[in-house]
């Protein structure tokens, strides 16, 4: 429904039990600016429960990937653990699949909880449709009557990776939003609140949450702490990924036309490519694979250096990308429209060839994930205003045929923007 006053009678609690709530949450007495761009809130907190019961254990070895599409990954699933994709949408959605892909479970969100960031209430929220209600930076309720702005939201869904045993989610753009943490991938503890992290990435024994000063836990994910600032040009932050085989992180920071990106391997120091075309930027996704790292965003480039320099490279056609790239350990992938949605495949990153899939219009799938042992590949619909009822999720062995799932095996949800593969601990949902 568009008018607020329409919309199902919204449950509210006492006064002291929101200033409570607010006070665990740990929001800032400022607000943000509109857009949460231009100014990153301070604050932490933890220990707040999400979803059935408190995830438990420290983590431990395991594998570990970026925000994004991942490198080489292993192929062997360690002892005691449950291999799952795990998924990432607005309004503080999360959910999983421990068949490969085939369904998907344990969905959860914000507005379903009644959640304190949504002001406590019991009500289903459509993103970019219906009203909403939100905590804002100052711990104030705001009332949306129409539109609700998911992309700009204390639960918009901006990060996702799984690292030494857990899953770490940051949510919350334009106003301050929690850190989720999870070892199953069904209960989620909160580890942070009142930032606007941009991303998040796991790798070399880190946990980083990306901002002009990211944040680094060195404990899987059950505390952060600030590093240096990483010395972006451009004001805004926004992605953040770790490249294994170069042992290296890159942060990618774009306000308007101005766009770059900055290396570290500690958080410590810094340093910029010293060769990136403008092409390049800005970038959305990257992942590294046979000693390469490829990147997406104005256009495809590869670095054979670890990140020092990169070059773009040409595709076939006239290729409007959307997704990728996944490296499944024989090429890279990556994927958008030209008459079609289409699969272009590069064993190097440099010599590319395309192949058109089984997809028709409207079913364009954002971020992919890749299993590294069974190689199945898994995405979420991406279209604008294809959520919900027009939810579909997606299966492949190759990127080129996709299975859709029916209904009852993916389920409506809002906006999904992140998927992650890693091990989890076993759970009533994914039992060993």
């Amino acid at each position: 429904m568009s008018d607020i006053d329409a919309r199902p009678e919204r449950r509210r609690v006492a006064a002291r039990r929101v200033l409570a709530q607010v006070a665990t949450l740990g929001f800032i007495a400022a607000a943000l600016t509109a857009c949460g761009d231009d100014a990153q809130s301070s604050g932490s907190g933890g220990g707040a429960t999400v979803g059935t019961s408190a995830s438990t254990g420290s983590g431990g070895a395991g594998s570990t990937s970026s925000s994004g599409s991942g490198g080489e990954g292993g192929g062997v699933v360690p002892s005691g653990k449950v291999p799952v994709f795990v998924a990432q949408g607005h309004v503080g959605t999360t959910l999983l699949s421990c068949d490969d892909g085939q369904s998907w479970k344990a969905l959860r969100s914000f507005d379903a909880e009644g959640h304190a960031l949504v002001c406590d209430e019991l009500a289903a929220v459509r993103c970019f449709e219906g009203g909403c209600s939100y905590r804002n930076g100052s711990g104030s309720c705001v009332d949306t009557a129409s539109s609700c702005d998911c992309d700009h939201h204390p639960g918009s869904g901006k990060g996702l990776a799984h690292g030494d045993g857990a899953f770490v989610a940051t949510f919350g753009w334009g106003q301050p939003g929690v850190v989720l943490r999870s070892t199953n991938g069904v209960d989620w503890v909160q580890v942070d609140a009142g930032h606007t992290y941009a991303d998040v990435a796991a790798g070399n024994g880190l946990v980083a949450l990306a901002e002009r000063t990211p944040a680094i836990s060195t404990d899987a994910g059950l505390s952060f702490a600030p590093s240096t600032d990483a010395g972006h040009v451009p004001w805004n932050v926004r992605r953040l990924f770790y490249f294994a085989g170069a042992q290296r992180f890159m942060q990618a920071a774009a306000s308007g036309a101005e766009h770059d990106v900055r290396l570290t391997s500690d958080f410590q120091t810094w340093s910029s490519p010293v060769a990136m075309p403008a092409g390049c930027l800005p970038i959305a996704e990257a992942t590294e694979g046979g000693g390469v790292i490829v990147t997406r965003g104005g256009g495809v480039c590869r670095s054979s250096d670890g990140g020092a320099s990169f070059s773009l490279v040409a595709l076939p056609g006239n290729a409007d990308l959307y997704s990728g790239p996944v490296w499944d350990r024989a090429k890279f992938l990556v994927w958008g429209t030209d008459g079609g949605i289409r699969a272009y495949t590069s064993a190097d990153g440099t010599s590319w060839s395309s192949a058109e899939t089984n997809l028709g219009g409207g079913n364009r799938f954002g971020e992919v994930a890749r299993n590294p042992v069974s190689g199945t590949m898994v995405a979420a619909r991406s279209e604008w205003m294809g959520w919900y009822e027009d939810m579909r999720w997606y299966r492949s062995a190759d990127g080129i045929s996709w299975e859709t799932l029916s209904a009852a095996d993916g389920p409506a949800t809002h906006p999904i923007g992140e998927l992650v593969f890693g091990y989890a601990d076993p759970s009533a949902a994914c039992p060993l």
